[in-house]
């Protein structure tokens, strides 16, 4: 008798902690009282598993384009509560992240996740070999951000970027996320260029601009950390053997895949590293405004001959208004970002040498 009301009580127990699931499936009774414990016996094997995961790549379940459509019964629309995930469902949008998004049901993004894709497999698999079913998504969410913050406490990571790369013919020569990590050493000494006092040497350049009051010297002096900032940023990570942008190495690049970057992919890329910047509070200066496009010149073939336009990153003073173009394309891995003003960007020739005209120099080494 004891054993039975033991047994009850755990049962109850269950149903209680999994609260989530019951409130939302809409499916038969006995059918319910069967999530409900699956949701709840799930939580440790899956905060077990998250744990031994690579904290970067799990993150990518939180991304608005899988916690969607894992966790609501429609792509961000629909009722605001979050939804059981059936195994099944962790399946199927692992299978879709990897494929043309033409095919799809619940994953309409261009972006192939295969890294992604594994792990979510990988999460199915041990979660089935338990007998579990479902999983409840706030504990998804929670067991993704404790991990993250404990690598973080623990040192093991500084902070996480997301990367794209072009995938080559296996993902029909579209863009690949690839998640990788900088060493808390490297993201700190990222971030401490932006508190370092930057010397406010200026050129005629500098001095013409301010004086124009299209930036503040504290402008100048952010643009001056964050090139450098970028050079570390690629240093630090698979960016840094990309070869210098070009007709011929973007062609390379799109049909073999690898680490060979176009303007798109690396405009995304660096858009997430400063957008990352700006959340940690210390590009303050400027903001994101995403990327800017350049049609190809119909009137000069020489100047974007085998070129479809170039894509880059605008940037706008939160002071003044005026805006920069961040370019990191033309220069190879390891390199600085190029930040010039938008009409000398325009006027720049994809096929040979330029002289940038860069709104500041770039930092010494030095100044590391």
């Amino acid at each position: 008798m004891v054993i039975l009301w033991l047994s009850l009580l755990i049962l109850f127990s269950s149903v209680a902690a999994a609260k989530e699931c019951s409130n939302e499936l809409r499916i038969s009774a006995p059918s319910t009282v069967v999530a409900d414990v699956t949701c709840a016996i799930s939580k440790e094997p899956l905060q077990e598993f998250i744990k031994r995961a690579d904290p970067c790549v799990s993150r990518g379940l939180l991304v608005p384009e899988i916690d969607l459509p894992l966790c609501r019964t429609a792509m961000g629309f629909g009722d605001s509560k979050s939804k059981p995930i059936s195994i099944e469902k962790l399946e199927q949008l692992a299978n879709e992240i990897v494929r043309p998004a033409r095919f799809n049901k619940m994953y309409r993004d261009s972006l192939s996740r295969p890294e992604l894709a594994k792990l979510m497999s990988d999460l199915a698999r041990h979660l089935q070999e338990r007998g579990m079913k479902y999983i409840g998504c706030d504990d998804l969410r929670s067991a993704v951000n404790d991990a993250y913050t404990e690598a973080k406490k623990e040192n093991r990571i500084g902070e996480c970027y997301q990367i794209e790369t072009l995938g080559g013919a296996k993902y029909l020569f579209g863009p690949v996320a690839r998640a990788v990590s900088v060493s808390p050493a490297q993201q700190k000494s990222i971030e401490d260029l932006f508190s370092t006092q930057i010397p406010s040497h200026l050129d005629r350049f500098d001095t013409d601009l301010i004086l124009d009051e299209r930036f503040t010297i504290e402008d100048l002096k952010e643009l001056r950390a964050l090139r450098k900032a970028s050079e570390m940023f690629e240093q630090a990570t698979p960016l840094r053997n990309d070869a210098a942008g070009g007709f011929f190495s973007n062609l390379m690049g799109e049909l073999t895949g690898g680490d060979q970057l176009n303007c798109n992919v690396e405009a995304s890329t660096h858009i997430v590293f400063l957008k990352t910047l700006v959340r940690k509070g210390v590009l303050k200066k400027f903001h994101v405004v995403g990327t800017i496009e350049r049609q190809a010149e119909k009137s000069d073939f020489r100047k974007d001959i085998g070129q479809t336009g170039h894509v880059a990153v605008l940037l706008r003073s939160r002071e003044t208004g005026h805006e920069v173009v961040y370019d990191s394309w033309f220069g190879k891995g390891g390199e600085a970002a190029h930040i010039l003003l938008p009409d000398d960007w325009r006027n720049l020739n994809l096929n040979f040498k330029n002289d940038f005209r860069n709104v500041v120099p770039l930092l010494p080494d030095s100044r590391n």
